[in-house]
């Protein structure tokens, strides 16, 4: 999923990165609340 272009591949690196973190904090997120 890798373009030429190096805005569709910015945002999906911090679409990712957000998605991992909220997956990570999610769960410990979840525990807390």
């Amino acid at each position: 999923m890798s373009g030429p272009n190096p805005l569709a591949s910015k945002p999906e690196n911090i679409l990712t990165s957000l998605l991992e973190r909220f997956h990570s904090e999610g769960r410990r997120d979840d525990a807390n609340v």
